[in-house]
């Protein structure tokens, strides 16, 4: 169970009740940058291309302690990191299904509406969203 951007593993707990009275184990992990987990080098938030990583971590850890198959679930970037995982993990033949809540798959839509929320002028939203795709944004 993947939390969002800005939550805590808690946000999973109720979700993991569920999946308890289906008879499904779950783990609720954190990843880079999330007050937890060890921080990136960069100290910044990979928006679902570098936490990926660690979901497939966990995968890691769940077969290696007998699970044969997963399911992921998301939560708003937490789903993002689910989509990547799903992706482009090598343990993806045993991604069994995913449950998504409000994941986010449009960065620049989400990046829009908290410039709009915070009265923050179109153009300067604007130009942080190009500075997002810029090449030495990753730098």
């Amino acid at each position: 169970m993947v939390h969002g951007r800005g939550a805590t593993r808690l946000e999973g707990l109720r979700a993991a009740r569920v999946a308890h009275d289906l008879g499904l184990n779950s783990l609720l992990i954190s990843y880079r940058n999330d007050g937890l987990a060890p921080s990136a080098p960069d100290g910044r938030y990979g928006l679902g291309s570098t936490e990926w990583h660690d979901v497939d971590a966990a995968i890691e850890y769940a077969l290696a302690h007998g699970a044969h198959e997963v399911v992921l679930f998301g939560w708003s970037m937490g789903g993002a990191i689910c989509l990547q995982t799903a992706d482009l993990s090598h343990h993806r033949h045993v991604i069994r299904a995913m449950v998504l809540d409000a994941p986010v798959i449009n960065w620049v839509n989400v990046l829009a509406h908290h410039a709009q929320i915070n009265r923050i002028p179109y153009a300067v939203g604007r130009y942080g969203q190009l500075m997002l795709g810029h090449p030495l944004a990753g730098a």
